[in-house]
C-alpha cells in the first residue's frame, strides 16, 4: 500500500488522506478480477469486515476502507461484551480506549465501540496482505469461506507522526 495511503482507523479515511491522494486513489479496483465480495480479517480481534461494492460495480478502495472504518464505528454488542470481560486485560483496554474516545471526539456516549477493542497501538491501516495459514485458522468451521479473504495490515501509530 502506497504511504500516502496509511490513515488512522479511528477515524474517517477521506478525512485523514490528502484530498487529492484520495481522489486519485479511491475508485481503484481493489482486486484484477471482478467480486462482490471481500473478507477481512482483523488480526487480534474476533471481527470480521465483509466488503460489498457501494455502487454495484467492483469492489474499490474506497469500499474497503469505508468498511473497515464503519464496521469498527459500530457498538459492541452483548456477546462481544461477555467475550471482552473474560480477559481483565481486554475489558479495561477497551475501558481506557473509550474514555480516551469520548475526550477527543467530545461525545457523550455511553457505549463501548468495536474501535475502543484496537486502542491507540495499532490503529494505522497499512494495506492488506494474505496470510493463508491465519485465515485457515481464523475460519469458523462448519461456514462457507469467503474465497476472498485478506487480513488487514496494521502498524503502530508512532510510525507515522
Amino acid at each position: 500500500m502506497k504511504r500516502d495511503m496509511v490513515w488512522d482507523i479511528r477515524y474517517p479515511p477521506q478525512t485523514e488522506i490528502d484530498p487529492y491522494t484520495w481522489a486519485r486513489h479511491c475508485t481503484a479496483q481493489v482486486l484484477s478480477h471482478s467480486t462482490h465480495e471481500i473478507s477481512l480479517l482483523l488480526r487480534g480481534t474476533p471481527w470480521r469486515v465483509v466488503v460489498r461494492p457501494n455502487s454495484g460495480g467492483v469492489i474499490t478502495v474506497a469500499d474497503v476502507m469505508r468498511a473497515i472504518y464503519d464496521t469498527l464505528q459500530k457498538p459492541i454488542d452483548d456477546t462481544e461484551w461477555g467475550f471482552i470481560i473474560i480477559n481483565d486485560e481486554w475489558r479495561n483496554q477497551v475501558m481506557k480506549q473509550a474514555s480516551r474516545r469520548k475526550k477527543r471526539d467530545h461525545t457523550a456516549e455511553v457505549y463501548f465501540k468495536k474501535i475502543d477493542w484496537m486502542g491507540d497501538t495499532n490503529a494505522m491501516f497499512e494495506g492488506l496482505e494474505a496470510d493463508p495459514k491465519f485465515e485457515k485458522w481464523r475460519q469458523c468451521p462448519g461456514l462457507t469461506p469467503i474465497r476472498d479473504t485478506f487480513t488487514v495490515k496494521l502498524g503502530r501509530q508512532k510510525n507515522y507522526k
